[in-house]
């Protein structure tokens, strides 16, 4: 390979490299867009572990750590839901705009589903 054919190659190979990374910025897949917060009980205010954080339309989510945190990271710039839901908790969702204007993390609060069923009767039968 001459010199001048490898001269050629590197500059083509630098201008696709700029383009993709200048693309990438431009629609989000390249930026350090974070958005995080803790997930508490509303009743007692203790932190909810594992309950499930999700951005809807990307499909990017976590579950909360001991402490209730959760982060998520690398996500695409534009609106989207936050989804945050536990078993046997009312889920919540919020319209989120990335990135996120706010300098502290959220704080959520799920409050705890009462769940109703129909009445039981228990009867004792003897057989002879």
């Amino acid at each position: 390979m001459t010199t001048h054919t490898l001269r050629k190659n590197v500059v083509v190979i630098t201008l696709l490299s700029g383009i993709y990374f200048s693309a990438g910025s431009l629609y989000g897949l390249n930026n350090n867009s974070e958005l995080s917060g803790h997930v508490f009980v509303d009743r007692n205010k203790t932190p909810l572990v594992s309950a499930n954080v999700q951005l809807i339309n990307s499909k990017i989510g976590e579950v909360t750590n001991e402490q209730g945190f959760f982060s998520l990271k690398n996500l695409p710039y534009g609106n989207d839901t936050l989804l945050v839901s536990f078993m046997g908790y009312i889920p919540i969702k919020t319209a989120v705009s990335i990135p996120w204007q706010s300098n502290s993390p959220m704080t959520i609060y799920l409050k705890e589903a009462v769940i109703e069923m129909p009445e039981v009767s228990i009867s004792e039968w003897r057989f002879t």
